[in-house]
């Protein structure tokens, strides 16, 4: 193959590698676009969405992006970078949103099932620390959900760590610290 028949078939072989990476991103942008068709931030108490954007601005949390992509797209590594790349460009409200509806709290995927597999109540009825020790879940941590001791100082600890961050009124952080804790006894099975 002569020197210019080798950079004419380079350059075509660009083109169509282009062409085809630019049909896969839009078949992926839709996928994208269609998952975020879920309830607005209304649909949860006020203060459910403020909590998971502070907790997500703690140094050792990972990104709340890469949680909904792998939610999304668990066996797919391109389309979950594509999801994670898109999420990074998407309004920090619909990020949150689609956190709350698809991250994996646990074995249940959604806040709206995590609240009632792990304390039996409506998400509505979260307290703050409830709502904290879900964000840990979905973050991998080793949240101890079947010791209530263990899982009561987790949740004093992450009240602790906002508070000091000026996330929290000092009202709000005595009154849930001194909040029982109320795990479910009996988990609802996972389907």
């Amino acid at each position: 193959m002569t020197f210019k028949a080798r950079h004419i078939f380079m350059l075509i072989a660009v083109i169509v590698l282009g062409i085809c990476v630019f049909v896969v991103f839009l078949d992926y942008r839709d996928d994208f676009r269609r998952a975020l068709n879920v309830p607005p931030t209304s649909h949860y108490a006020d203060d459910i969405p403020n909590l998971v954007t502070a907790y997500y601005t703690r140094s050792d949390a990972s990104d709340m992006e890469w949680s909904v992509s792998e939610a999304l797209a668990p066996d797919q590594p391109i389309r979950r970078l594509v999801f994670v790349l898109l999420l990074a460009y998407t309004p920090e409200e619909k990020r949150v949103v689609a956190f709350l509806h698809y991250a994996p709290f646990g074995p249940v995927q959604g806040i709206e099932r995590a609240s009632l597999y792990h304390f039996d109540i409506h998400h509505s009825k979260l307290t703050a620390g409830e709502v904290l020790l879900l964000c840990d879940l979905a973050q991998g941590a080793d949240v101890p959900m079947n010791d209530p001791i263990a899982a009561l100082e987790r949740r004093d600890a992450l009240l602790s760590d906002l508070y000091a961050r000026g996330f929290l009124s000092q009202a709000v952080y005595r009154s849930e610290c001194d909040r029982a804790l109320s795990l479910s006894v009996n988990p609802i099975p996972v389907k």
